[in-house]
This record gives C-alpha cells, structure tokens and sequence, in this order.
C-alpha cells in the first residue's frame, strides 16, 4: 500500500519485556508495542509483502537475530523500497539498547541501518534517553558546532526520519491508558488519524511528538520526541486503516466498520428503539460521522474534535454516544454557547429521547430548572451552557468525575476573547480529573480550518474533518446593480444577474428578495442593528404581497416590537430581535421551520445565526461591520460564516444560496472575497491567561483544587495551569516552556488584597467571599465596587432593589444592550438622574449609580428593572425610558443580564451582612424571570412559561397577588383575569407555591420535601 512504483515494503519490528537476566526491569507494553505496529501495516500492504515483515519479540529478540535481520535488510533493499524500524525496550544511560541477551551499542545500530537502501526509512525508537543516545553514537564524528541533526543526516543518508521517545536526559515511560509505550501508543494513533488526505511522514512525526508532550504533562512527568528528518524524493503516507490483524494484536474483536446505513451503528452499540426514532430525519450517515465512529473510535473510548460544515450532522456524534453510554447507566453532558440553542436542544431531545425512557434535563441559569437533578446524577443527558456548567463544576468539583461524556458544541469558542477563557477553565477541569474518571470529550465545530491550534492534541482527541454539506453551498457578493458573483460547491467562480430587469428600481437586496419569494424560497436577511432589521422588515411586508404567515402568538404586553412583529406578519415576513420575548421568539422560529411556512422572509440581527439553529434556502448579510461606542469593527471571518452557514435547508432545498451585499467598487468588493469568502480560519489560540480575566480564573481554579481536608498551594495552581490548551500552545513553540509565573503571582496578590483569598504557608485559602464569588457569574473586577457600596449600608437597607441596583455596577451588565434613545445624551443624563433620585434607594447606592463613565446607561438599567419588578407594564418602561418614535431598546433583555447575577449579588451581600434575611431574598431570581411581585414569585416560579406576566398583571389589577389570594377566588374571578384554559394550571401552581412558602423552599426540586404526591403535578407543569 505504501510502496510505489517497482518498490517494495519491508519491516522489522521489536519489542522486549522479558530479559535473560533477572536485573532487567521487565516492561509490561513493549512486544504488544512491536506487534501492533506490524498489524497495522499488515492490514494495509498486500498479502504477498506480509512475509517482510519481520517480529521479534523477548526470547526471539536477542542481539545475533537483530543483526541478522538488519543486514538481511541491508542486503534485500532497493533504493525504491521503504522501510520501517522500530525498537520498544530498554535504553541506558550508558547509550546502548538492551536486548534479550545482550547489549547493541548505538552506534552499531546507527551503522547498520545507515547501510540500508531506500526510498523512505523510519527509525522508531521507544527506550529511555534515546535523544542522548544517538547523538553519543555519532558524537566522535562531531568536529566544531555542527549539530547532532547534521551529523545523523550524514550518517544515514537521505529519505532517513528518526523519531525518539525522549530527550537525552529523559525517561520515557509507558501509557497504561492505551496499553502501549507513550511514544508508540501515539505513533499508531497518528497513523490512522484522518482526514483521509495523504501526508509526509515529516508532518505525521511532528503530530506524534506533539500528543507525547501533551500527554507526558497529562502525566506529570518530562517526556519530549526529538525528530531527526533527511527528506529525500517527496512521498506522501495515507491514512492506515485498522483491521483484523489489529485487532488480533489488541486481543479485542473490532466491529464491522460503520457505513452510510444507521442500522450499522448497531453492531457499535446503539439502541435499535433509538435507530427507528431517527428514521424520519435520517437516511445515512455523514462522512464526518463515519469518520468518528471508525476512525476516532467515538464509541470506542476515543476523544474527538469534529469540524464539518452546518447541518452536516455533527451533533449526532455526540448523540451517538450518549445512547451508548446510556446503555450501561452513563451520563452525558451537551455544551451549547447560548440559552436559546441549549432550550432548542432540550425540546428535540425530549421528543426524541423521552419517550425511550432517557432522562433529559437542562440548565442555563433560569428559575425553574432541575439543578439538583444534575448535581445528584439524575439525568442520563444533560444540556447547559457554558457558563452554567463552570458555576456547578466550581460548586461541586467532583461533578465531572460522574460525568461520562461531554459534548462540547462551538468548541471554537475557546478561542473567543470574550468567552473563551470559561470554556479552556472547564475543559482543563475535565483533563485534570483522574484518568479512570475521566469523561470522553466530542469537540464540535464549523468553523474552524485545518489548522486548529493542535486543540485535538491537547484533548488527546482524533480531529475529523469534512467538508461535505448534506446541501451544497453557493456563495458571493451582491453589488448594487444585481451582480451576483458567486463560487459554487467546487470552488468554481462565475457571475450571475440575480435581479429581474421589472424590479430594476428597487434596491439589489428588495429585489431578490422579491425573486426569491416568487420562486417559493424562505430567506434569512441578517443586519447589524434592531433598527436597520425593524426597517427593513417592515417595508418587506408592505412591498412584498405575500398572504398572512398564519403565525398566533402567544399572550403577552403589547410592546412596539411585538406590534411591528404583528403587523409583519400579516406580510408573510416576520422580525427577529432581542425586544421581542422568548416566547415570541421560539414562536416564530417553530413557525419558520415548519413545512409549508406562511413565514418566507425572516429579519434579523445577528443574534439569530449565534443562537438558533434555523437554516433557509437563500441567506443574505446586508452589513459586515458591527456599530458600539467606538465605531465600526468589521465582522470576524468566524462570525461571518456562521451567518452564510445558515443557507441551505436539508430536505427541502437542493442547494443553498449565502449573499453578502457590497457597494459599486470593485476593490472594495476582492476585499470582502478576501477577507470572508477565500481567507482560511485563523489558527485557534488560548485566551485563558488574559489579564482582564487572569484573577477570575485563579479563583475558580482555587476552588476547584480544594477537597476534604486539602487546600491547594502555589504548586497546586501552576500544575492546573500547566494542563490548560494555553500550557499547550506554548509547549508547542518551546518544549520545555511553561506559563508565566509573575502574572500569576501577581494576580494572586490582588485576590488577596481584595479579601477573596488567604495565604497561608504552603496553602491558598478562599475567604467566605471569595467562595461566594467563584461559585457565581461576576468576574472578579465587578466586585470591588459592589462590596464597597454594600458596605456603607445597614443589614436592614440590603433590599432586593438595592441589590438590583447594585448589580447594574458590574462589568456583566456594563456589556449589556443599551436602553434608551434620543442623541441629546447630557439633557438625557440629567432627566435620568433625577428619575433614579426619586426611586427611594440609600444615597450611597445612588451616588454609585450616578458617578463615573457610563452613569447615564447605568441609570436606564436601574430605571427599568426596577419597575419591571414594581410590575410597571413594559410599553411603560419602554415610554419613561425613549421619547416617542425612537428605540428603547430591549428592556428584558438587560432585565434577564441582571438575573443572570442577581444570585451572586444575594451572595456577596450575605457575606459582608452575615446577618441578612436571605428568605426574603429567595424569590429575587424568580421576580425579574418573570416581572411580579414576591407575592406571585412563587406561583410563576411553579407555573413555568404557561401563564405570562400579562396575565400576572391581570391578577394584580383585581387585587390577587398572591398565591392564598388565588386559592380562595372562584374559578370565574379567575378566569377573568387568566382566561378559562388556564384556571387548573393556575391553581396547581399556587398550591405548590403555598407549600413551597410554608417550608421555605424556593424551587420546583424542592417541593419533593413538601408533598411526593404533587410530583405529577410537577411533571404536568414541567411540559
């Protein structure tokens, strides 16, 4: 297979742990060492090249047969043929090979196989200090500076690759893990690694070195490959397939091969029940999917990094193995970056898995939501965000150690300057969790290149890559004239006039639009702001003639987004944006995926194509620059993708069609080509050791070292660092290099001053505040003012206001959408500053508000959530908030950014007021979900999204507010304010809430300890 031309293939392949002598250490993987490699290449050249190639192994492996083997290939060999030795054993210092019997000095060694003819040799050697004892063997011939490379190369001429498990002064040691010598055990890795492209032999050692480094720092020990190269003609190395002569030497039967049928991953291990559940929306298997299960070996064990385009099906990787893990009672967990992708995921595991009796549980941070379910196990698939996952990790470090698998989706996200630092914390956790406890992790990407960092290497993962789209993907750019330049699938580029020669006076993207529609195709049109989407959605509606979409939304305020929504509806478009609820939102997103939609054309921000899931036969990107305070940045190439990715709908579209519009300059035009449309991905890199977000880390590190009785030191942090992908990257360039020490310190030094950490010798301890802080969502740099203000205030004036209050400070809600209109910012400045002075906080808590960068932002954050917790109507908010005719903003939006820390806040407070009432604080979480007053927090808590706040409005107006009220109306009185549908739903939820309020508890999982009976009550209420 691997012999070209007229050449031929021929192997010697040794492997000792047993010796003649009973002073030799015996090894415990080194003949299986030397029998898999021969298996791997048996299974891959022709059976008439088997016979050459040869295994010595213990007792057949003394030094007269290893000499006679390597001048039989000194006498056999042409210079067409190529050549593979390798050697596991022992090594010594004295720069000799340990045999059966004897000793062969390297030097020896170096002479005979320096007088074997060919094409390609490799030279593999797993024995202690055999970087030292090479460069020994060929020391004499060393005269000056000339290096140890040069002197080998001229030793064993060209087309020569030497790889050695170790430095000179190094071990090298065996990995119990994969059964092999840590060198070999990667070496046959990497041989089967795909992608299915050819190699050099050159890159595929440099991928080998890389993964021992990573691993030996898995392993706490100082293992570093050193690669001798002399390349000769250039030949490139397929992917080595795995076969029944592999699997003899591992002494395990290997299932068939998974092929495009599903019925295949039977034989792999999952459920046939499950198989038929997949038959509507499965008919074969991907290339990226048979890629992980028979060559990353998914369900075998083996970590994977999938890259492959949208809708290529990377995410049944990971279903694939949560069903197989399910089958002897473990657990996986499904990562997902954003709330509305983690809820869009949940519904379709429901549907899928419920019925199957899987558990499906899921965590974002809103109330309601079955934590103790998954701190306790209860689950067989779990789906969180990121950051939630990180606050119970932090929590309870010994979480992931009952986790068998973890799904990471958007793994490129480790990479993002904003998030990324969260995701590496959680996966160094993962790789810091004893090795036989260790969950499987599937990476998954779509926009990530071919060069990712060596994040693969860094998991010890297989990267698969594919870029087969179920749809093919045409793409380019639109000018104003209808000039459609575009690449389709096969990378060929043509031009195309997109806009019908009637609608010639209509802008190029109102156009083609129009075409679109007429020719029945949905369209997703993505800009850069609400007000550009608003715009441009309404005057779709009006222009384009379409019937009504038929879409009824559910009950909710009468705010100008949901009216705009509305009256584009009736237009067979629909508006995505922030201002809208949730349950809007999902609405029309159902609404838009369902078959025969009445929705053809969807605006939206870009918020869309990072949260939701939601494909069309034709994309268009109207802007590649985001607005904020400091101009206009472009759009990274990620980004981009993202949003083009969308185009293409599986099932219903034969292709997809991805338009960015530019302007008439033709330069300007090559530059978006450039810059999105040919530019290969950047390489990943690690933002973990930022300094913005350096102390955080350190404090959840700190917390996540901690264990009965243990406290971590100094040493404890830096070997977590060491762990981390930002470790990793650095060892890449520098093998012996490590992370900087003086941040670090440094870094400690301020969490120590800011009286979140004690040191003690030997020992970093977290101060009740600190635990407070590392088990929430803050960054460290947001509570040194918070606890300030806390501070000046008595026990009695830390109210649930004063700390939403309070949590407007924070750099979290700083990154928040901006509230509020009009360009006259001072006269705003003044009108909202008189308007916080009158709300009735402590003056202390007002000052803060008001002062400094930012205050007039600041202001219409604390103005508006406050009186969506006094349960002020939302057009009220949204007029006290914007003059008439200009943008408000999205008011929930900021209001749901604060109950994302609202918790953290009630504990911080409750540290600096040891003495704080925090019942009273318990429903705060739920008041700003849901917008009502504590009286009700309870009851909506309980009832989930089935009534909304305008039917909690609705009670309150005819003085039911709270849940005893509702228990002594009359189902009429409350049909009036809840509708006739809803009156049972209602009640049910008050009488929980009422027992709830009785013992205290303060979620849905605690009402187990008020009544077992009302459990499916529970569940009704859940679904």
């Amino acid at each position: 297979m691997l012999a070209q031309g007229e050449g031929s293939f021929h192997g010697l392949f040794v492997g000792l742990a047993q010796y003649l002598t009973d002073s030799t250490l015996p090894l415990r993987f080194a003949p299986h060492d030397a029998a898999s490699l021969r298996a791997l290449f048996l299974d891959n050249l022709p059976e008439h090249l088997h016979g050459s190639l040869r295994l010595l192994t213990d007792e057949s492996a003394g030094r007269r047969r290893i000499v006679e083997e390597l001048h039989h290939l000194r006498a056999t060999c042409s210079d067409e043929d190529v050549v593979v030795v390798t050697f596991s054993g022992h090594g010594t210092s004295a720069h000799e090979l340990n045999l059966y019997d004897d000793v062969l000095p390297m030097a020896d060694l170096v002479e005979l196989v320096s007088g074997i003819k060919a094409r390609q040799l490799l030279l593999v050697l797993d024995c202690c200090f055999a970087g030292g004892v090479l460069a020994k063997a060929v020391a004499t011939d060393r005269e000056g500076p000339e290096s140890v490379e040069s002197v080998v190369r001229g030793h064993l001429g060209r087309g020569r690759y030497v790889i050695t498990a170790c430095g000179e002064d190094e071990e090298a040691i065996e990995d119990t893990r994969a059964g092999h010598g840590l060198l070999t055990g990667r070496l046959l890795r990497e041989l089967r690694a795909a992608p299915d492209e050819p190699r050099s032999l050159h890159d595929v050692l440099l991928a080998v070195r890389r993964a021992v480094v990573n691993r030996a720092i898995e392993c706490d020990v100082l293992q570093t490959p050193i690669v001798f190269v002399e390349p000769g003609e250039e030949m490139l190395w397929p992917v080595l397939r795995a076969g029944e002569h592999f699997a003899a030497a591992a002494g395990v039967e290997e299932p068939p091969p998974a092929t495009s049928s599903p019925d295949s991953l039977l034989d792999h291990g999952v459920p046939a029940g499950v198989l038929d559940r997949w038959r509507g929306e499965i008919q074969k298997l991907t290339s990226v999917q048979m890629q992980a299960v028979n060559d990353a070996g998914v369900l075998r064990g083996g970590n994977v990094v999938a890259v492959s385009p949208t809708s290529s099906g990377k995410t049944l990787i990971g279903e694939m193995l949560a069903l197989s893990l399910a089958r002897a009672g473990g657990k996986t967990v499904f990562l997902l970056p954003t709330r509305a992708l983690v809820n869009e995921q949940f519904e379709r595991f429901v549907e899928l898995y419920g019925e199957v009796g899987l558990g499906v549980v899921q965590a974002t941070g809103e109330s309601g939501e079955r934590v103790p379910a998954i701190l306790d196990g209860r689950f067989t698939i779990a789906v969180m965000t990121y950051e939630t996952c990180v606050s119970l990790v932090v929590s309870r470090p010994s979480l992931l150690e009952t986790i068998s698998a973890l799904v990471v989706d958007e793994i490129q996200t480790i990479g993002d300057p904003h998030r990324g630092a969260v995701l590496e914390f959680l996966l160094t956790v993962a790789q810091s969790v004893p090795e036989q406890r260790r969950p499987q992790i599937v990476g998954l990407s779509a926009v990530l290149g071919e060069d990712y960092g060596d994040l693969d290497g860094w998991l010890g993962a297989r990267g698969v890559l594919s870029r087969e789209r179920p749809v093919p993907l045409v793409e380019g750019t639109l000018d104003p004239h209808g000039r459609y330049r575009y690449r389709d699938a096969e990378g060929r580029q043509a031009e195309e006039q997109l806009v019908d020669e009637s609608d010639l006076d209509l802008p190029s993207v109102d156009a083609v639009v129009r075409r679109a529609v007429r020719e029945g195709e949905q369209v997703i049109i993505f800009h850069n702001t609400r007000y550009r989407a608003r715009v441009h959605a309404d005057k779709l509606a009006g222009m384009l003639g379409l019937p009504p979409a038929g879409v009824e939304l559910p009950a909710d305020e009468e705010i100008k987004a949901r009216s705009l929504l509305n009256r584009c509806l009736k237009g067979g478009v629909a508006l995505h944006s922030a201002e809208l609820g949730k349950e809007e939102r999902r609405a029309v997103e159902r609404a838009f995926r369902a078959p025969g939609s009445g929705i053809r054309v969807m605006v939206s921000t870009t918020t869309l194509a990072d949260g939701v899931n939601l494909p069309a036969r034709t994309v268009v990107v109207a802007e590649l620059w985001h607005e904020d305070e400091d101009g206009t940045r472009p759009y990274s190439l990620g980004k981009v993708r993202t949003m083009v990715g969308r185009a293409g709908r599986r099932g219903l579209a034969s292709s997809g069609r991805a338009i960015i519009l530019v302007g008439s300059d033709r330069e300007a035009e090559q530059d978006v080509w450039d810059r999105y449309l040919l530019a290969a991905p950047e390489r990943l890199c690690s933002v973990l050791l930022d300094d913005s977000e350096l102390t955080t880390l350190l404090l959840r590190v700190i917390a996540v070292l901690r264990g009965p009785g243990r406290k971590p030191g100094w040493t404890d942090v830096l070997d977590f660092l060491d762990r981390s992908f930002a470790a990793h990257r650095i060892r890449l360039e520098e093998p012996k290099g490590a992370v900087p020490r003086r941040p670090v310190r440094k870094a400690i030094d301020e969490l120590i001053g800011l009286g979140l950490v004690h040191r003690r010798p030997g020992e970093l301890e977290l101060t009740p505040l600190g635990d407070a802080v590392s088990r929430g969502s803050l960054r460290v740099q947001s509570v040194s003012d918070v606890v300030d203000v806390l501070r000046t205030l008595e026990p009695q004036q830390v109210t649930s206001e004063v700390l939403i209050a309070l949590a407007q400070l924070t750099v979290e809600l700083d990154a928040a959408p901006r509230l509020g209109g009009g360009r006259n910012r001072a006269r705003a400045q003044a009108m909202v500053s008189a308007q916080v002075r009158e709300l009735g906080l402590p003056k202390s808590v007002v000052d803060a508000v008001l002062r400094g960068p930012g205050a007039l932002d600041r202001s219409r954050r604390v103005i508006a959530c406050l009186k969506w917790a006094r349960t002020v109507p939302l057009p009220q908010i949204e007029s006290s908030l914007a003059p008439a005719g200009s943008d408000a903003g999205p008011v929930r939006q900021v209001v749901l950014r604060t109950r994302d820390v609202i918790e953290t806040m009630v504990g911080i407070a409750a540290q600096v007021h040891q003495e704080l009432d925090l019942r009273a604080l318990s429903l705060l979480p739920a008041q700003l979900d849901f917008g009502v007053p504590p009286g009700l927090a309870a009851v909506a808590l309980h009832a989930g999204g089935q009534l909304t706040r305008q039917h909690y409005l609705r009670l309150l107006s005819g003085g039911i507010g709270t849940s005893a009220a509702i228990l002594s109306s009359d189902d009429d009185l409350l049909a009036v304010f809840a509708g006739p549908g809803l009156v049972a739903a209602l009640r049910i939820a008050a009488e929980l809430a009422a027992e709830t309020e009785a013992v205290g508890a303060s979620s849905v999982d605690d009402i187990g300890a008020c009544s077992q009976s009302k459990s499916a009550l529970v569940a009704y209420l859940r679904t």
